[in-house]
C-alpha cells in the first residue's frame, strides 16, 4: 500500500468524526490513540504502569501534564517504576533514574526514554503508539 492511502483505522476514525460519533468507545480508540485509564487513576505527582498494544508504558502526571513513555529502561530493557519521593522514573535492575520528562538523571542508562503522544479528553487518558 502506498503512503498516499490512509489506513483502515484512519478512515474509520475520520468517518466517526464526520458522523458526529467522536470516540469509538467499543474499541477503546479515539483517532489513532488508545484509551488507557481514567485520569483519576493518575493524580498529580504520580505515575501509572500499564500496557498499550502489548508494549509496557509508564504514564506520569507532574505539574498537571500527563506524559507517556516507554516502560522499559534504555539501558537493558528492565521494566520501570516510579519513585514518589524522588519524583523519578526508576529502573529497579541497575538503578537508572529518569526525570518526569524522560531525561536521564542518573545512569547507567545514557539515552532518554522514548515518549509517546498522550492526551486527556473527557476525563480519560489516551496514548498513541
Amino acid at each position: 500500500m502506498s503512503d498516499d492511502h490512509p489506513s483502515r483505522r484512519e478512515v474509520i476514525g475520520r468517518l466517526a468524526v464526520l458522523a458526529g460519533l467522536g470516540a469509538l468507545p467499543a474499541c477503546g480508540v479515539f483517532g489513532g490513540a488508545t484509551l488507557v485509564a481514567p485520569v483519576e487513576k493518575l493524580p498529580e505527582g504520580s505515575a501509572l504502569r500499564t500496557t498499550v498494544k502489548d508494549q509496557p508504558v509508564i504514564l506520569v502526571n507532574v505539574g498537571g501534564k500527563v506524559r507517556a513513555f516507554s516502560g522499559l529502561c534504555t539501558h537493558e530493557s528492565c521494566e520501570l517504576g516510579w519513585n514518589q519521593r524522588q519524583q523519578l522514573i526508576r529502573c529497579p535492575c541497575h538503578g537508572s533514574g529518569f526525570t518526569p520528562d524522560g531525561q536521564v538523571k542518573m545512569g547507567p542508562a545514557t539515552r532518554p526514554l522514548p515518549e509517546f503522544p498522550a492526551s486527556v479528553r473527557d476525563g480519560k487518558v489516551f496514548v498513541d503508539l
